[in-house]
């Protein structure tokens, strides 16, 4: 039963708040999150294939509105290998929902975006942005 409650807890822990899911086979993901709405920035390092990160909406670093509902954009580079990839990309979400980056067996991933309700987001996506830095 106590496992059972933690597990709970757990999971509305991560309810509603934007994650980063890196589904791909060998691309670690760099990321960080645009200015737009944030309180400070958000950003990771790396993020392993197979591994997530997240940020709740209500966080003032992640979303300065507290508002689910708001659109977000994340930077992003993935590497293979250590190897940066030639390109970055820019994708937009709501504060409360979250990203899944699939291999689609070239350079660039398969981009998948979510509400919190789980209903797929009809993102925008830029491909090489002028004027991103994601720093390593």
């Amino acid at each position: 039963m106590k496992l059972l409650l933690l597990g709970f807890l757990l999971l509305v822990s991560y309810a509603h708040a934007f994650c980063v899911y890196n589904e791909m086979d060998s691309d670690t993901i760099w990321v960080r999150q645009m200015p737009a709405h944030t309180g400070g920035t958000y950003s990771s390092q790396s993020i392993d294939p197979g591994e997530k990160e997240c940020c709740h909406f209500t966080s003032y670093d992640c979303n300065t509105s507290r508002d689910p509902d708001t659109t977000l954009e994340l930077a992003f580079q993935t590497s293979y290998h250590g190897v940066a990839r030639d390109f970055m990309f820019i994708v937009t979400l709501p504060a409360g929902g979250w990203v899944e980056l699939r291999a689609a067996g070239s350079d660039t991933p398969e981009v998948f975006v979510f509400t919190a309700a789980g209903d797929r987001y009809s993102h925008d996506l830029q491909i090489n942005p002028k004027g991103v830095l994601l720093l390593k």
